[in-house]
Order: C-alpha cells, then structure tokens, then sequence
C-alpha cells in the first residue's frame, strides 16, 4: 500500500491554505462552465452545419426541379430543326 504523504502547511497557517482552497473552488468553478460553454457553442456549430446542408439540399432541388420542368417542356414542345 502506497504511504500517504502529508505536505507541510504553507506558510501563514490556516489563512493561506484557506485562501488557497477558495482559489481552487473558484477554478473548478472557471473549467466547469467553461465546458459548459463549449457544450452550448458545439451545439450551435452543429445548428449551424445543420442548417447549411438544409439550405444546399433545398438549391439542389430548385435546380433538378428546373432540369426537370426544361425537360418536360422539351418533351411538350421539341424545338423545330428549320
């Protein structure tokens, strides 16, 4: 079994290593909503990418639906060859 080591307290006693633990408490508090930040921005990215291959889906369409309208029109009324 490995030996616990216990560290020296740092110098000022108590008030120091409080101090110290309130300065970790706030970074994890930092790096917790900063992942939480990440998560909501990750999020928006995927919204976003989401949203532009709806928007290319939908000018592909318009334009295959123009192919096909100039082709049943051909169909209706072939061009005359004079």
């Amino acid at each position: 079994m490995a030996r616990k080591s216990h560290h020296p307290p740092i110098s000022g006693g108590d008030q120091a290593l409080t101090k110290e633990i309130t300065k970790s408490r706030a970074m994890t508090h930092i790096f917790a909503r900063s992942a939480e930040k990440r998560r909501e921005g990750e999020a928006l990215i995927r919204e976003a990418d989401s949203y532009a291959c709806q928007s290319l889906n939908e000018r592909l369409a318009a334009r295959q639906g123009d192919h096909l309208l100039a082709d049943m029109l051909e169909e209706r009324h072939p061009p005359r060859h004079i």
